[in-house]
């Protein structure tokens, strides 16, 4: 599931691949220098922009990211896609540490993500001693139903990378990979949803917000 601050090609500002964090990424063109003769014994210096290849450098870590038709050459990105912008710094570390072996070790990046979540879900509202109860306390909040059982799968194939049951996605990238993109569906849900609301929300006269917080404590 992509996200703003997923890298594009001349796009100026996203999470660099080298320090994760999301800066202005400054483009450089390449050129290719060669000579052309243009008489006999006389040859002309030329340089012609190669266009399929372009190198960035990040402001925030100075690193550089070598492009090719689009695409990022240098350094080698994994397959799972960046955490959302507006995940918890906690949060992010072991997201992070999951992406980094998810094509070498799907089962342990499941489990990574398990423990990703168990951090995220106090953030979010959860309360309870364990995961499932934390869970479990949210859905007595009127928690949606998708947003539930995106929990619960996350859950429970992370709990059966660590204790294998039913479920084994020892060589099942695909289904790690997916967690990944349900991490970043709660974080947009929960987290960024409520806080872009909220700051259009707090725009409004503070007459009217009195009138409505009247309204809805009666």
């Amino acid at each position: 599931m992509p996200n703003q601050n997923d890298p594009e090609f001349k796009k100026k500002v996203f999470s660099c691949p080298h320090c994760h964090v999301s800066s202005t990424q400054t483009w450089y063109p390449i050129f290719r220098h060669h000579s052309e003769r243009i008489s006999a014994g006389l040859y002309n210096k030329v340089q012609t922009q190669v266009s399929e290849l372009c190198i960035i450098i990040c402001t925030n870590c100075n690193e550089h990211t070598l492009w090719y038709n689009k695409k990022i050459l240098f350094p080698i990105t994994p397959p799972a896609p960046l955490p959302h912008q507006d995940i918890p710094d906690n949060v992010k570390e072991d997201y992070l540490e999951a992406r980094e072996i998810v094509d070498k070790s799907p089962r342990a990046a499941a489990a990574l993500l398990r423990l990703a979540l168990e951090k995220l879900l106090p953030q979010i509202g959860a309360t309870g001693d364990g995961i499932n109860e934390k869970i479990a306390s949210l859905v007595r909040k009127g928690l949606d139903e998708h947003i539930q059982q995106s929990l619960d799968i996350v859950r429970v194939i992370g709990n059966s990378a660590v204790h294998p049951g039913v479920i084994d996605i020892k060589d099942d990238l695909k289904t790690a990979l997916l967690l990944f993109d349900i991490i970043n569906l709660i974080v947009e849900t929960k987290i960024s949803h409520p806080k872009k609301i909220n700051s259009v929300y707090q725009k409004l006269p503070e007459g009217i917000i009195q009138q409505i917080f009247k309204r809805d404590n009666k």
